[in-house]
């Protein structure tokens, strides 16, 4: 027993000496010591150095800053000549933390300092990140006024500190840094500087619970903004530079021709693979300033320039992001004007640089806390959400301002210069050329810095043929056709990258005043006008990288500047709108001729607005919709009847009506040759009194002659009045009067019935259906009279179905509509008419009259005589409708089942599973064919019939030897989501395991197993178990008998 004894003794000292050894320690700091030389360091320091060992210059900031300076112990292992490496510092005044960071930096080993016991200590950054050796506890107090259920929560606020203070530092993701509520305050345990940091966040928030009307941001940290003094030397004028440089040549030559205070971050350098002597490939670029020839130069290099003040620090990504700014943003205004706090998180994530927040991988994050959201970010963001928040105001406070950007001034600039109209006809040229010389009309550079981007603008030839075009658009265009994008740009230069290797392409944030072009209150309509008829495929509504986000009366967008531009002059439009109306002009807005920059393999799709005219037609506005729809009428006729021929943009034309001061107007957005139509169907359709004027009457058409003044004038229209026939249509006896109206529905469905005999038609008609009226449009009067009289026949042919519907079967008063219909269309004897029953049936057939069972068996013999267009859809019209009935239609049902679109399968599904136990035989006789695409679908729908049958159970268990081992899985899983069929399904499985047979065995075993995972070991006992318990049942061996 003692030598056990002994032996634990010693295991339990040896654990607590490993627990002190890695405890976090609690260091009490009552006097803030650490703190007050945190204080003392946020002053400016005067220090000057040139090339001194790094171990003098820390002695020279000793002395400036009046703080013991204490090398560590660990430096010497680490890194021997690291306190002799040269630095530089020519008396630039920062504060001494960016001083001794960027000391720190200029040497290539990883050092970092701490603070510790009121001195300074440089260790290794291994040892600074080990944070429990240097932690203080501090009890941070919250005023009392300040709390509350209107004000600060603890617990909020708690998570706003582990959220935006050094989010990676806390224990609850690994770090060693802790907070603990107590009543009315918290007790955090983390270094002075996180102490500092949280008692400025109380104390910003407290004062914001005070002041909640106050706007502008309370920063707990220093903002890293270039001064004044380094704005202006990075405005020089920089010669071309040297080639081939070096970057630490480049720095040098920046450094001492020009005065710029700028370093290197050495030790960053690593991380982004970048060696200080690789030499940069300028590809002879004109730069205009110096902080152009520095974006050029890294441009490639996963490096960043980061101002501290007087000094440009040139780091690493990685490292830019550890040096994030936080601030507290009172956003009590926007709360009270209808914004939430996840409106405003979700407008900063969606519009704000997005790739730099969190929930995208990036560094910055924000919560809200109180009456304020606070916000870390890097600088460059922070600016930019602070210029987005006064924009806000400003728009809201001055709505005659009709529009904002959000961008620096250098980037307004280069946006302005963006939106130069260029002229210029070039035919195959490289690309490096072509962009060269359209940037140059700008007076703006091309920067590169990419061997694979140079290759591609070497060797890639391209032609452009712009008319007074937007610059943006042009570019975008060319570097489209070239997967590039541009990353970044000021008013002298851009930088563009291989699209593949970007995060995000550059966009702009604008925002828009729209509080007087609001449609039915609220601008979230109009924003999908502007994502349906501008770069349709760019926004993040359909997995694109552009936004559009709404408050009140204003819209915030990010896209590209060719985007913004289009966008402010359809909102500019949209505002002279009721001038044109009332001018009576039908063309509000014609955008500029689609790009013919490069060649395209489809037709683009281009912008227009109309306007719809005082005398709009009054059936046009009636409310005969169902309760809850749209009140809207030309868009929806328009964009559900113009079929593209563009299919990979849009399958149909994009149509938005909107109210602008009671005036309606019409955003198209089509192909160009389409306009054609829209132009000349929406002038007669809102122009009644002068088509009365100047249209002829032939047999119930209205012949309308030619538009002399159109350039485009060889064609002529017809419209032909179908109210009768409509009206015929709804007052077929049985219609249940729910669904017996003039809706919109029947009216396209005549209209593709008709289009149906058109198509047969050897030239092109162009058809489009407005109430009660069907307006055509072909290119001769001659191929008009044909058209006319292909429609009066098909007319004619329906009128002659409908009223033998309601006479010819009298002696069969139990006949429904349906059943008359069919008998009609599939009489070969009246062969002209079968074609119309059969689209009546099944228009009769969707408004729920339904067919009798011996009509089901009469359409499943004789369904071959239907047209084979028309067949598929009677068929599944009718079985929709009554799928109890429709079992001899299964064969016809479940016909190339697999090879229809995903939508007709689910719904053919749901029609299957409605007819019950019938349909099982043929669901798994589907499920032993080859194609497994729909296997989880069917196993889905026999899974619902055996909730309603229980024989379900039986055949899904016939079919194991002829399926795959993923379809025994589904089946298996199914069979889990039915315990009330436990019982049978585990007789069943006893009686198997007794016929199971040599051929079958694996596949038995297999599925078996899966069974027993799926079900439990209750269910599905072991295989030698379950024979010791199905020896003598004899209700199994009945079960088993019925397969």
């Amino acid at each position: 027993m003692r030598p056990r004894l002994l032996t634990i003794v010693v295991l339990l000292i040896c654990a607590g000496l490993l627990f002190w050894r890695h405890r976090p320690t609690l260091e009490v700091d009552p006097d803030f010591v650490n703190e007050a030389i945190y204080r003392q360091l946020e002053q400016r320091v005067e220090l000057t150095c040139d090339e001194l060992p790094l171990g003098e210059a820390l002695e020279l900031f000793s002395q400036a800053t009046g703080i013991e300076v204490e090398i560590d112990s660990s430096i010497p292992p680490y890194d021997p000549q690291c306190l002799l490496y040269p630095v530089t510092w020519y008396d630039w005044k920062l504060s001494g933390i960016d001083t001794l960071r960027l000391l720190l930096c200029q040497v290539e080993s990883r050092l970092d300092f701490v603070i510790h016991a009121d001195h300074i200590r440089i260790v290794p950054s291994d040892y600074a990140v080990d944070s429990s050796r240097y932690q203080v506890a501090r009890v941070h107090v919250i005023p009392a006024a300040s709390l509350g259920k209107n004000g600060i929560n603890l617990e909020t606020l708690c998570d706003t500190m582990t959220t935006c203070i050094e989010p990676n530092t806390w224990v609850e993701v690994g770090g060693d840094g802790d907070l603990r509520k107590l009543p009315g305050a918290l007790l955090v345990n983390h270094h002075p500087r996180v102490q500092i940091r949280v008692e400025r966040l109380i104390k910003a928030l407290t004062v914001v619970e005070s002041d909640p009307w106050q706007t502008q941001p309370i920063y707990l940290t220093k903002q890293r903004v270039a001064s004044p003094a380094l704005q202006e030397s990075l405005k020089q004028t920089v010669a071309y530079l040297q080639q081939p440089a070096s970057l630490e040549t480049v720095v040098n030559d920046l450094r001492s021709q020009y005065d710029i205070p700028i370093v290197i971050d050495r030790n960053s350098l690593p991380d982004a693979g970048v060696q200080l002597d690789d030499d940069i490939d300028v590809n002879d670029s004109v730069v205009s300033s110096a902080d152009a020839a520095i974006a050029m130069v890294l441009a490639s290099t996963g490096l960043t320039a980061i101002p501290h003040d007087d000094v440009l620090c040139i780091t690493a990504g990685e490292e830019h992001d550890e040096h994030l700014e936080t601030a507290v943003f009172p956003v009590y205004d926007f709360l009270q004007q209808g914004f939430s706090f996840l409106d405003l998180t979700q407008l900063l994530e969606t519009a704000v640089s997005p790739d730099s927040w969190d929930c995208l991988g990036g560094a910055g994050t924000q919560h809200s806390c109180g009456k304020a959201i606070v916000i870390s970010q890097t600088p460059d963001v922070m600016r930019k959400i602070d210029r987005l928040f006064q924009g806000m105001r400003s728009l809201r406070s001055n709505p005659e301002i009709d529009s904002i950007s959000v961008e620096s001034p250098a980037t307004i600039a280069a946006l302005t210069k963006l939106a130069t109209p260029v002229t210029l006809q070039r035919p195959e040229v490289t690309a490096d050329e072509l962009l060269r010389e359209v940037l140059a009309l700008a007076d703006m550079s091309l920067l590169v810095n990419d061997p694979s981007v140079n290759a591609i603008l070497d060797s890639k030839l391209t032609s452009i043929n712009a008319d007074s075009m937007p610059l943006s658009e042009v570019l975008d265009e060319v570097l489209k056709r070239l997967h590039l994008t541009p990353v970044w740009l000021d008013d002298s230069a851009i930088v563009i990258k291989n699209a593949h290797f970007a995060t995000l392409p550059f966009a702009s944030l604008q925002i828009y005043n729209v509080e007087h072009l609001v449609s039915h209150g609220s601008p979230m309509f109009l924003s999908s006008v502007i994502e349906d008829s501008i770069a349709q495929d760019e926004w993040d509504s359909v997995g694109g990288d552009w936004s559009i986000n709404q408050w009140g009366g204003v819209l915030i967008v990010n896209a590209s500047p060719s985007v913004q531009d289009q966008i402010g002059k359809l909102l500019a439009a949209l505002r002279t709108a009721p001038d044109a109306y009332d001018r009576d002009e039908l063309v509000v807005y014609r955008a500029p001729e689609p790009s013919t920059v490069v060649p395209t393999e489809f037709p683009p799709h281009t912008l227009r607005v109309y306007q719809l005219g005082r005398e709009r037609l009054s059936n046009w506005a009636t409310a005969r919709w169902k309760e809850g729809e749209s009140p809207r009428r030309f868009d929806l006729y328009l964009s559900r009847q113009i079929e593209v021929v563009n299919q990979t943009r849009k399958e149909e034309l994009n149509a938005s009506e909107l109210a602008i001061e009671n005036r309606s107007v019409l955003v198209v957005s089509c192909p160009q040759a389409e306009h054609h139509i829209v132009n000349r169907f929406l002038y007669w359709a809102t122009h009644a009194s002068q088509r009365n004027q100047e249209t002829g009457k032939n047999n119930g058409w209205e012949i309308i002659p030619a538009d002399s003044t159109s350039a485009d004038s060889d064609h002529t229209e017809a419209v032909r009045d179908l109210s009768e026939l409509l009206k015929a249509i709804n007052t077929l006896s049985e219609i249940p009067a729910d669904v017996r109206q003039s809706d919109f529905t029947i009216s396209l469905e005549l209209r593709k019935f008709l289009d149906r005999a058109l198509s047969q038609l050897p030239f092109k008609t162009n058809t489009l259906y407005y109430p009660e009226a069907l307006w055509m449009m072909v290119d001769s009067p001659e191929h008009l009279d044909a058209a006319r009289n292909c429609i009066d026949k098909e007319l004619s042919h329906l009128n002659t179905v409908i009223e033998q519907v309601a006479t010819a079967f009298e002696d069969e008063a139990e006949a429904t509509i349906a059943d008359r219909l069919l008998r009609i269309a599939i009489d070969d004897e009246a062969a002209h008419l079968k074609d119309s029953a059969a689209w009546l049936l099944k228009l009769v057939s969707d408004r729920r009259v339904k067919l009798s069972a011996e009509s089901f068996n009469l359409l499943a013999a004789n369904a071959d005589r239907v047209s084979s267009d028309l067949r598929w859809p009677v068929v599944l019209g009718t079985s929709v409708n009554n799928p109890p009935e429709a079992s001899p239609l299964i064969p016809r049902i479940m016909d190339r089942l697999t090879s229809r679109p995903p939508d007709e399968r689910k719904q053919v599904l749901t029609v299957l599973t409605k007819m019950g136990i019938a349909v099982g035989p043929a669901l798994c006789k589907l499920l032993g064919q080859e194609s497994h695409d729909m296997h989880s679908e069917i196993v889905h729908c026999l899974s619902q019939i055996a909730e309603m049958d229980s024989d379900a159970i039986a055949l899904m268990f016939a079919v194991f030897p002829n399926v795959d081992y993923i379809t025994h899985r589904y089946i298996a899983e199914s069979f889990g989501r039915l315990p009330q069929h436990a019982d049978l399904i585990r007789k069943l499985v006893i009686e198997y395991d007794r016929r199971e047979t040599p051929e079958v065995k694996r596949r038995w075993q297999h599925f078996r197993a899966q069974l027993q995972v799926s079900l439990g070991d209750e269910v599905i006992p072991d295989q030698k178990s379950a024979d010791d318990l199905g020896h003598n049942d004899t209700e199994s061996k009945e079960t088993a008998s019925q397969l």
